[in-house]
């Protein structure tokens, strides 16, 4: 049997933590309340994109003033945070 992996995709608003592109949309669903899947429960094969494990990426805290921002690469904040909703791009 082989380990699933852990790693951050994207649809360009939302970043969530998740095994695949349709775990994906599981994990934004649970976060947000919405999902890209259609009545079917088939995802559009354009909707998330996997976030190179090295690439950093920056989480701000602008509801917590004084709060610094932390950055870690997408395979740190995999290991760190695990599996779920992690940010969105519009706030």
């Amino acid at each position: 049997m082989t380990a699933k992996t852990l790693s951050m995709w994207t649809n360009d608003c939302d970043y969530v933590i998740a095994y695949s592109a349709a775990d994906a949309d599981w994990v934004c669903a649970e976060g947000t309340g919405f999902s890209h899947a259609d009545e079917h429960g088939e995802l559009p094969g354009e909707a998330w994109e996997r976030v190179p494990d090295d690439k950093p990426w920056t989480r701000l805290f602008p509801d917590e003033p004084g709060k610094e921002s932390i950055t870690k690469t997408a395979r740190e904040w995999c290991e760190s945070e695990g599996r779920g909703y992690h940010s969105c791009t519009e706030y």
